[in-house]
C-alpha cells in the first residue's frame, strides 16, 4: 500500500507531467537544432552519393559499351558464318546425290541456289564465289589441300572481274567422284576493332569460307524421263 500512496502523491504533485518541447528552454532549442544537423547531414549525403555514382558509371561506361558491343558484333559474325555453311551443305547434297547432273543444274543455277540463302547478308555478284572440283583420289585431295596457292579466290577490289561461279558442269562428277564444294562469302563486320579477332581484307571485309568434301553417291546419271 505504501508504493501506491507514493505513487498517486507523485501524480497529484504533477512530477510526472510531459515536458514541452516548445518551452523555449535551452534544451528543447539543442533538440531542434541536432535535428537541422542531421537533416543537414542525410542531404549533403546524398548528394555526395549522386555524385560518386556519375563518376563511377562515367569511368566504367566505355568498357560496359564497348563489351557490349563486342559480344553483339561476334554473335553476328558467328550466325553469319552458321548461315553460309548450311547454305554450302544443303547445295553439296545436290551433287552428292546426283541431282545436279541429273537435272543439268548449270554452275550459275547452283551460284543461284546459294545466293538464295546468304544474300541477305550483301549483294552476292559483290560478296560471293563459288568453286567446284572433282579428284580422282584422296591423296590428289590431299595434295591439293596441301597447295597454298590452291585456296579458293575470294572477291575483291583487286580482282574485280572474278566470276561467282569458278567451275563448269562437269566439276560436278560422276557417280563415286571425289567431290570438293568451296565457297567464299564476304562479310563486312560493323566495327573491326571489337568481336572476332579475324583480319580484314584491304576492302575491309572478313573472308569466311566453307568447304564440303565427300563422295558422290551411285546414282544413275540418265536424266530423268519427260
Amino acid at each position: 500500500m505504501g508504493f501506491f500512496a507514493a505513487l498517486a502523491g507523485a501524480i497529484g504533485a504533477g512530477s510526472l507531467a510531459r515536458p514541452r518541447a516548445s518551452d523555449g528552454s535551452g534544451s528543447g532549442r539543442q533538440i531542434a537544432a541536432r535535428r537541422e544537423d542531421l537533416r543537414g547531414g542525410f542531404k549533403r549525403r546524398k548528394r555526395a552519393q549522386r555524385g560518386s555514382a556519375a563518376v563511377e558509371f562515367a569511368l566504367v561506361a566505355p568498357a560496359f559499351f564497348a563489351m557490349t558491343f563486342a559480344v553483339l558484333e561476334c554473335g553476328y559474325f558467328f550466325f553469319v558464318d552458321a548461315v553460309v555453311n548450311e547454305a554450302v551443305k544443303t547445295a553439296a547434297r545436290t551433287v552428292r546425290t546426283g541431282q545436279a547432273v541429273r537435272n543439268s543444274v548449270t554452275p550459275q543455277a547452283f551460284f543461284n541456289q546459294i545466293c538464295s540463302i546468304v544474300d541477305t547478308f550483301g549483294p552476292c555478284n559483290q560478296r560471293l564465289t563459288v568453286d567446284i572440283e572433282t579428284f580422282a583420289d584422296f591423296q590428289a585431295l590431299a595434295n591439293d589441300l596441301a597447295d597454298p596457292n590452291a585456296a579458293i579466290q575470294c572477291r575483291n577490289s583487286g580482282n574485280p572481274g572474278l566470276p561467282g561461279a569458278q567451275f563448269n558442269a562437269a566439276d560436278f562428277g560422276n557417280p563415286r567422284s571425289i567431290v570438293r564444294v568451296r565457297v567464299c562469302f564476304l562479310h563486312k563486320p560493323f566495327n573491326p576493332l571489337l568481336g572476332v579477332d579475324i583480319p580484314t581484307n584491304g576492302d575491309g571485309f572478313r573472308e569466311m569460307v566453307a568447304v564440303e568434301i565427300f563422295r558422290n553417291e551411285p546414282f544413275d546419271p540418265t536424266p530423268p524421263a519427260p
